[in-house]
């Protein structure tokens, strides 16, 4: 399927694909890149192998091309000799999604709805945080902070951090589409900003893109 929801900005653009591919299909479309289609092969889970595969069929969508993509230490993506920065997000082999900038300050997170959020909330949920969760939406409120989390994490790239502690939502009116105020404060390390979120019956999608 191709890209269900493309967003342009000036420096930076996001894709989301809904994955509906076999791992056939998508070795088809990829074959004109042989490095991908052996690379697939490090993969054991089905559901993995489909992931990475969508995410190169999504850039290849966005870009016209595949460049080289590498991993930090920490499992952060990066483009090799490009000025491109990129973050990845992929969920249950349902969506792909991609952030594609100019500007190196840069998370994506998409997430299923589901209520086993309700059971880990005591894992990223702080006390002072749990009163802006309140009301009919709950399930959905929490989705929006464990997706905005994961995305400040992808962004600031550091080791040993605890969701609970150093990363914190500030201020949350929900809505369908919208910005969620967050900051991440770990010694001397600050930040503080917004974080943008799209939340539907199918999908959360939440991004950071510092400029």
């Amino acid at each position: 399927m191709p890209i269900i929801k493309h967003i342009q900005e000036d420096k930076f653009q996001i894709g989301i694909w809904k994955i509906t591919e076999s791992e056939d299909e998508f070795l088809t479309s990829l074959s004109a890149y042989p490095d991908i289609c052996e690379q697939v092969n490090r993969f054991k889970s089905n559901t993995r192998k489909i992931e990475f595969l969508s995410v190169r069929r999504l850039i290849l969508e966005i870009l016209g091309y595949i460049p080289v993509i590498n991993y930090t230490e920490s499992g952060k993506p990066y483009i090799e000799n490009n000025t491109l920065y990129i973050s990845i997000s992929h969920t249950q082999g349902a969506y792909a999604a991609v952030l594609l900038s100019t500007e190196p300050f840069i998370g994506i997170d998409i997430e299923v709805p589901s209520e086993r959020v309700t059971r880990i909330e005591n894992k990223f949920l702080s006390d002072d945080e749990k009163p802006l969760t309140l009301g009919k939406v709950r399930t959905e409120a929490l989705m929006i902070f464990w997706s905005a989390k994961e995305t400040l994490f992808k962004a600031i790239d550091t080791n040993e951090i605890d969701f609970k502690k150093h990363l914190k939502i500030k201020n949350f009116t929900h809505s369908k589409i919208g910005e969620i105020e967050a900051e991440f404060c770990k010694e001397k390390d600050f930040w503080k900003g917004s974080i943008h979120y799209i939340s539907n019956d199918h999908y959360i999608l939440t991004w950071i893109h510092r400029t």
